[in-house]
């Protein structure tokens, strides 16, 4: 515990990303609860109301309150990417084990390895946003459909990085050891080098959430990702960039600042945890 808080006070990076993946995490909580309007009533009468007193990021179009729908996004956005991130590793890990840990072997183990990898450079081949919103194209713009894609998109990641530690890591001593103990392949694979290899997981998971949100907001900016009226950035952005030739920029800017913001705070994040376990990096 010392070395982690010695390492986070000598990050002021670190420390920034932390304070606004917290900050991010409170308003998915609290957001709807605090915001001063109703974040999916509209109220026509106020449209394109310019930063106020009483609308303090403005309004749209349609008569949302900006800040109200600003501050209760988290709630579907990062939730979306926690859910579908969460997927990815539990689908990608047990994967990424298996093609490690079997890969080069001789017997149907080894094939179903090698069949495994190609599928995942297949998955890969494909643009990652062209093939998610072709999912959500295909399976209908709902939540439960933008969390099955994101997760998909993103298996083939952890799977190629769960294998590339596996196969270090299954040439170290006490994996030998296990092997001599009479341990099986399975047992060996999931309970010696699953643990092992779960450190760069761990970091890579903090990038995917940002991407993530980043991918739902894109999906929904095309209008194929969360409908309207839930609060979204995505969504939001993309009403309000139609107005943005007009002068009223504040629709659109606000939410992509937030967007911004937290892709940021979860790539510093990451690249914090990735930092922290290299001991090559600590001084």
């Amino acid at each position: 515990m010392e070395a982690w808080i010695a390492y986070v006070r000598a990050r002021p990076f670190f420390q920034a990303g932390l304070a606004i993946v917290l900050v991010i995490c409170a308003m998915m909580v609290v957001g709807p609860l605090v915001a001063p309007h109703n974040p999916v009533q509209a109220n026509p009468a106020v449209s394109l109301q310019p930063p106020s007193p009483n609308y303090w990021l403005g309004t749209d179009d349609n008569g949302f309150d900006v800040l109200s729908r600003v501050v209760a996004a988290p709630r579907v956005d990062i939730a979306i990417a926690l859910i579908a991130t969460a997927i990815s590793i539990g689908v990608g890990v047990p994967l990424g084990l298996w093609a490690g840990y079997f890969s080069g072997r001789r017997g149907p183990f080894g094939w179903l390895s090698e069949v495994l990898l190609r599928s995942m450079d297949m998955l890969q081949a494909f643009p990652v946003f062209i093939l998610a919103l072709a999912l959500v194209a295909a399976l209908g713009p709902r939540i439960q459909n933008v969390i099955a894609a994101i997760a998909f998109v993103n298996i083939p990641v952890f799977v190629r990085l769960t294998r590339a530690e596996t196969l270090s890591i299954r040439q170290r001593p006490f994996v030998e050891a296990a092997r001599s103990g009479g341990s099986s392949h399975l047992r060996i694979a999931f309970h010696h080098v699953a643990p092992n290899a779960l450190g760069p997981v761990l970091v890579q998971a903090s990038v995917t959430i940002g991407w993530a949100v980043l991918l739902t907001a894109g999906l929904s900016f095309i209008g194929a990702g969360i409908p309207i009226p839930t609060p979204e950035w995505g969504s939001m952005i993309a009403i309000g960039a139609r107005d943005m030739v007009t002068g009223q920029w504040w629709p659109s800017v606000f939410p992509g600042i937030a967007l911004g913001i937290s892709v940021v705070g979860f790539a510093l994040v990451g690249d914090g945890f990735r930092g922290f376990l290299d001991p090559r990096s600590h001084g």
